[in-house]
């Protein structure tokens, strides 16, 4: 904790008993002052943050109009006025403990440094973690979490599902200045796993907002890519390659757009050919399509050189990995999520690169 600065740290949650000691302690050392949101827990959510020393409040926001965005908008009204930093992560997000030294240290630095003053966030890394705590994916440039307060600054979250949050100016809506520090600030994301899923039935509301989404912006591919998504995070992982192979065309014809979006739905659509039949001939029709596409992201030959691994591919594997590892540093901060995990494709090319030498 950082006492020459008023740090809140800021959570909606809802049925989260069992990770609000988790959020409270590790955002505890950074935060002076903790709020909760509660949005209509059945069960002792709000009397374990009491407990544990947050501020809470409650809203009941039904399950059938829910809004994260409104969620998030109702707690950033409670912050205090001299409040200078906000952590507002999710409660089943932790900032790595390897972080939370470097991460006080510019939150000092930011805020005393006058050149610095159009920053508005910090940008974090997230790693999406597995049940058993292996890392899923990766992803940077997402949502900012680490926000900077300034009296001239009113943000405010739009969306009801992946919500944007904006800097509300004279001129317009704009998006926050994020700035990208040299060393990464690390977030461990815990929400996608099984045991979380099933505890608190997200995966079922998301389902719904994203669907509701869809029906609203139907032309639209990133929402149709977020449908997909719930659909795969609630097990409906046949149905959610139905609405990807759909859209295929629509991606084809956009994928300049947003080459991001593009790069995380032909990914999918790869992972996609091995959900029930498995579909070796589709996998690499879409792995050549994808690698001629958008050449510059490591995901496809990463999905293809942990295919390899696995059917014993040994020096198929180690070139695929090697070029995946190359392109993932080149991108460095520029790339958005990615399925690209260093510590498994180290492993697999110093595997095949000790049985090359043997």
């Amino acid at each position: 904790m950082n006492k020459n600065l008023n740090i809140v740290a800021l959570a909606i949650c809802k049925n989260e008993e069992s990770t609000l000691p988790r959020w409270i302690e590790n955002v505890r050392k950074i935060a002076n002052k903790i709020i909760v949101l509660d949005t209509g827990s059945d069960d002792k959510s709000v009397a374990v943050a009491a407990a544990l020393g947050a501020e809470v409040f409650e809203s009941d926001m039904p399950s059938d109009s829910f809004s994260f965005a409104e969620a998030r908008n109702l707690v950033l009204n409670l912050i205090p006025l001299d409040t200078d930093w906000l952590i507002f992560t999710d409660v089943d997000e932790i900032i790595a403990e390897e972080s939370i030294d470097g991460l006080l240290y510019k939150m000092d630095y930011f805020k005393r440094s006058i050149n610095l003053r159009d920053v508005d966030a910090l940008a974090v890394t997230i790693r999406n973690r597995n049940d058993d705590g292996s890392i899923k994916t990766v992803a940077k440039n997402v949502n900012p979490r680490i926000i900077r307060v300034e009296e001239d600054r009113k943000y405010f979250f739009t969306g009801d599902l992946h919500e944007q949050l904006w800097n509300d100016t004279l001129d317009g809506a704009i998006p926050l200045r994020v700035l990208t520090t040299d060393e990464p600030i690390y977030i461990d994301h815990y929400g996608y796993t099984k045991e979380a899923l099933e505890r608190t039935g997200k995966s079922k509301m998301r389902v719904t907002l994203a669907e509701r989404a869809v029906e609203q912006h139907p032309e639209s591919l990133r929402c149709i890519e977020q449908y997909a998504c719930a659909l795969s995070l609630d097990g409906q992982f046949e149905a959610a390659d139905r609405v990807r192979t759909d859209a295929k065309r629509k991606l084809l014809n956009e994928i300049d757009n947003d080459r991001e979006l593009s790069a995380q739905m032909l990914r999918n659509l790869m992972v996609g050919r091995f959900i029930g039949k498995e579909d070796y001939n589709e996998f690499i029709a879409l792995y050549v399509m994808a690698i001629n596409l958008l050449p510059e992201y490591p995901d496809f030959d990463y999905l293809y050189g942990c295919l390899c691994d696995q059917d014993e591919m040994g020096s198929a594997a180690h070139a695929l990995l090697v070029a995946a590892d190359q392109k993932f540093n080149k991108l460095g901060n520029i790339i958005g999520e990615t399925a690209y995990n260093p510590e498994n494709a180290m492993r697999i090319i110093k595997k095949w690169s000790e049985k090359k030498n043997e």
